[in-house]
């Protein structure tokens, strides 16, 4: 099974949720654990004091959406390893997808690539060792070398990189999707015993730039 453009970040999210693989009890019961909210075209989350901005007439995905999504990218990730994929599945319930975002909806009439971007958070407190970003970067790489996607570049070293005041760990991956190369950023940072992971796919310059314009350089601390 070939990863379609729009799957291809829902696959970042198995890929990451399999980062963890400790007994950590479910996201949803963590104390005072918030999805967040869309309000004035601003994602904000109380949990992690976040807020970041959502361009008009973009499409967020609804929660049955991420889901049908999720179980696509998990069988794409486990290439039919059925252990595998129950692995992956157990793992997930100490991550959750808090935002999923595309440029266009589905019924657009568009000829480029569907930009797009999400907002990740996995349980990292209960690892037996304090994870770094750089870290958790580090294992998120190897398992995508690890799995079904066509990977042909990486970038050689991490990226220390900092907006608005919180420090994120950035790397750049090309995936090759049906012949065509898709750029996926991922950038990392470690906030209340939980890993942050800002993913965004692009296919050239111009929709990379509008991302960070319009997003990715948006994201703060609430005061």
């Amino acid at each position: 099974m070939k990863p379609t453009l729009k799957v291809l970040l829902l696959i970042s999210f198995v890929l990451l949720a399999a980062c963890n693989n400790s007994s950590v009890k479910p996201i949803d019961e963590e104390e005072g654990f918030d999805y967040g909210r869309i309000r004035n075209e601003k994602y904000i989350n109380t949990f992690f004091n976040l807020e970041m901005n959502v361009p008009k007439d973009w499409h967020p995905q609804n929660k049955e959406e991420i889901k049908e999504l999720t179980n696509e990218g998990r069988k794409i990730v486990a290439a039919g390893d059925k252990n595998t994929e129950a692995l992956i599945k157990a793992t997930e319930i100490s991550t959750a997808s808090l935002l999923v975002v595309f440029k266009y909806d589905d019924k657009d009439d568009f000829t480029d690539y569907n930009s797009n971007f999400m907002l990740i958070a996995e349980n990292v407190k209960n690892i037996s060792t304090k994870i770094t970003a750089e870290q958790y970067l580090n294992h998120a790489v190897m398992l995508i070398k690890k799995s079904s996607l066509t990977v042909t570049e990486l970038d050689k070293e991490f990226e220390k990189r900092t907006i608005n005041n919180i420090d994120f760990y950035q790397t750049t991956i090309t995936i090759d999707v049906e012949g065509v190369p898709v750029y996926q950023t991922y950038l990392v940072t470690i906030e209340n015993n939980f890993a942050l992971s800002l993913v965004y796919s692009y296919l050239n310059e111009e929709q990379k730039n509008e991302l960070e314009e319009k997003v990715i350089n948006t994201i703060k601390h609430k005061k």
